[in-house]
């Protein structure tokens, strides 16, 4: 979907444990990331503070989503 619909070349996405998801720019470095719950799932506040406290080891993300699919922050 996000090569599709917004033209991610497919190297530059990389799906994994740490992060659900990471899009890289052109060099590799991870500067989006989207956090990934199961649909209409009520995230706690200790999952949104976990998905926060895991931002820092990534220093070159501009942005950052938290979904459950109906739901992005």
């Amino acid at each position: 979907m996000l090569a599709k619909t917004l033209g991610w070349h497919t190297d530059n996405i990389v799906v994994g444990e740490r992060f659900d998801i990471l899009l890289q720019d052109e060099s590799g470095f991870p500067i989006i990331t989207i956090e990934t719950k199961t649909p209409y799932h009520k995230a706690t506040a200790k999952e949104h503070a976990d998905f926060e406290e895991r931002l820092s080891g990534y220093g070159t993300l501009h942005t950052a989503y938290f979904t459950n699919g109906a739901e992005w922050e």
